[in-house]
C-alpha cells in the first residue's frame, strides 16, 4: 500500500501560486489560495493581495486586496510589512499615505528584507516620505548589496565608478562589478565585458559576454557574434557568429539589425550572398534607429545593389543618417550635393555638410574639405588649408588622403617642397588602395628622374 505525502501548506502555496501564472488554471488557483487564506496561511494573503491588484485569476479589486493583506499587519512578516506599505505607497485599496508606507519598509527591514531596502533607497533618492537623501538612498542600496541583491551590487558599483553620493573610487567599483556578475547581474556581466574589449582583453570580455548572452541579452550577443566573427578572445567560427548576431537581431539589437545587412552583402564565406536581403535588413536597423543602417542603405541604393540604382532614395537614406548626427551620414549628404546626387548640385551646401562631418571626425569628410579648398569649390581657394585636411585626413588612415600629402609634398601645393616627405607618404599610400596612386606613382618617377638628371 503506497502512502500518499501530504503536502504543507508553504508546498500548497506555491503550486497556487504556479496556477495563476496559466490562464487556465489561474481561476482554480486564486481559489484554492482563498482557501489557504481562510486557514490562516500568510503567505497565500500576500499572494492574493497581489493577484487581485493585477487581476489574476479574478477580476482586479483594490479594495479587497488591501482588506485582506491588512488582517496580517501586526503578523511581523516582512512579506506582508513590504506589500502594504507599497499599498500606502501608491494609494491601492487605500488612501495614500507614504509616511505610514516609509513605516511599513523600515519595519520590513528589521528583517533584513531586500526589496524594502531597495523601496527606502527608492524614497531617499527621491524625497517620498522622507527627506532627499542620496546618501541614505545609497545606504539602503548597499545594505540591500551586502544582502546579496545583484542588481543593488550593480548599482553600488555604478555609484562609485561615477562618484554619485560616495567618493569616487575606481578599483571598487571594478570589485563590487565583478561581484554583481557573479551574483547574476546581466547589466554587470556586460559592463565588465565592455571595459574588457577596451583593455582588449578578449578572453575575459567572451567569458562575462557569454554570461549575459546565455540569459538572451542582445547587446551581449551582438558583442559576442563580434568576437566569434573575429576570433577575438576565442576560436573564429563565423557560423556561430552570425547565429549569435541573428538572435541579437530577432531580439531588437539595433546594431545586430545592420550587421545582418553587412553579413548578407559580404557573405563572408559563410552564408550566400543576397544584396535584397542585405538591404532589407539595413532598412530595418535604420527604422529602428540605427544610422549606420541608413547609410549603409544609402549606398546600396547608389550602387544599385539589391535594388534598382536609384539616387533620389540614397539622398534620403543618407540624409535620415545625417539628421540622426551620424558623420558618414553628415558627409554622404554632402557629397550628394558636391555631385548633384538625388539633389541639386551645391558645392556651398556641400562644403558646409564635409566641414561638419570633419568636425565630428570624419576622416573622408576631412579629405574632401582639403580638396574643396585646394581646388576653391564652395570656398575660397586656400592650398595651405587644403594640405591641412589632408594631413589630418592622412593621419587618420584615409588612403586617398595619403596619396594628396604624398603629391603635396611632391608638387610644393600648400607647404615646402619636400621630396623626402613625399617618398614617405607614398610608400604608406603603396600599401592601401589608393585610387590616385597610379597617378602619384607617374608624378613621383617624373619628379626623381629630374633630381637624378641634376
Amino acid at each position: 500500500m503506497t502512502i500518499k505525502k501530504i503536502k504543507s501548506i508553504d508546498e500548497l502555496v506555491a503550486e497556487s501560486t504556479k496556477m495563476l501564472t496559466n490562464p487556465e488554471t489561474a481561476g482554480k488557483g486564486f481559489q484554492r489560495l482563498q482557501v489557504l487564506e481562510e486557514k490562516g496561511s500568510v503567505q497565500a494573503a500576500c499572494v492574493l493581495a497581489l493577484a487581485l491588484t493585477r487581476g489574476d485569476g479574478t477580476k482586479e479589486d483594490p479594495n479587497l486586496a488591501f482588506a485582506i493583506i491588512n488582517k496580517y499587519a501586526k503578523s511581523d512578516n516582512p512579506d506582508v510589512n513590504y506589500i502594504i506599505g507599497t499599498f500606502y505607497e501608491n494609494g491601492i485599496g487605500t488612501k495614500k499615505d507614504v509616511d505610514h508606507a516609509i513605516f511599513c519598509y523600515r519595519m520590513a527591514t528589521n528583517y533584513d528584507f531586500v526589496p524594502a531596502y531597495i523601496a527606502l533607497a527608492r524614497c531617499y533618492r527621491e524625497g517620498i516620505g522622507v527627506e532627499k537623501s542620496l546618501q541614505h538612498a545609497f545606504a539602503m542600496t548597499m545594505m540591500a548589496a551586502n544582502l546579496g541583491h545583484a542588481d543593488s551590487m550593480y548599482n553600488v558599483a555604478l555609484h562609485y565608478l561615477n562618484g554619485w553620493s560616495v567618493e569616487k573610487d575606481r578599483d571598487e567599483g571594478r570589485k563590487w562589478i565583478l561581484k554583481a556578475s557573479d551574483a547574476g547581474s546581466l547589466a554587470a556581466s556586460v559592463l565588465w565585458g565592455n571595459f574588457c574589449i577596451n583593455a582588449e582583453d578578449y578572453e575575459n570580455a567572451v567569458k562575462y559576454f557569454t554570461r549575459a548572452a546565455e540569459k538572451d541579452n542582445p547587446h551581449a550577443l551582438y558583442v559576442l557574434h563580434q568576437c566569434y566573427r573575429d576570433g577575438l578572445g576565442i576560436k573564429q567560427d563565423r557560423e556561430k557568429a552570425f547565429s549569435l548576431c541573428s538572435k541579437a537581431a530577432e531580439l531588437g539589437d539595433i546594431d545586430a539589425l545592420s550587421d545582418m545587412g553587412i553579413w548578407f552583402e559580404y557573405g563572408y564565406n559563410t552564408i550566400k550572398q543576397n544584396y535584397p536581403e542585405a538591404l532589407k535588413w539595413y532598412l530595418k536597423a535604420g527604422e529602428a534607429g540605427n544610422p549606420t543602417g541608413w547609410l549603409n542603405a544609402g549606398y546600396a541604393y547608389i550602387n544599385g545593389r539589391g535594388t534598382k540604382q536609384n539616387d533620389d532614395k540614397a539622398y534620403e537614406c543618407f540624409k535620415k543618417a545625417a539628421d540622426m548626427g551620424d558623420a558618414g551620414g553628415i558627409c554622404s549628404v554632402g557629397w550628394c550635393y558636391r555631385d548633384g546626387t538625388g539633389v541639386k548640385k551645391d558645392l556651398s551646401t556641400a562644403f558646409k555638410y564635409l566641414c561638419t562631418a570633419a568636425f565630428f571626425g570624419d576622416g573622408d569628410a576631412m579629405d574632401s574639405v582639403g580638396y574643396a579648398y585646394e581646388n576653391g569649390e564652395g570656398v575660397d581657394k586656400d592650398e595651405k588649408m587644403g594640405f591641412r585636411f589632408y594631413m589630418k585626413a592622412a593621419e587618420k588612415g584615409v588612403p586617398n588622403a595619403m596619396c594628396n600629402v604624398a603629391e603635396c609634398y611632391l608638387l610644393g601645393t600648400g607647404v615646402e617642397k619636400d621630396i623626402e616627405e613625399a617618398q614617405f607618404w607614398y610608400a604608406r599610400a603603396e600599401k592601401t588602395d589608393c585610387k590616385g596612386f597610379d597617378r602619384l606613382k607617374k608624378l613621383l618617377d617624373k619628379e626623381l628622374k629630374k633630381i637624378h638628371k641634376k
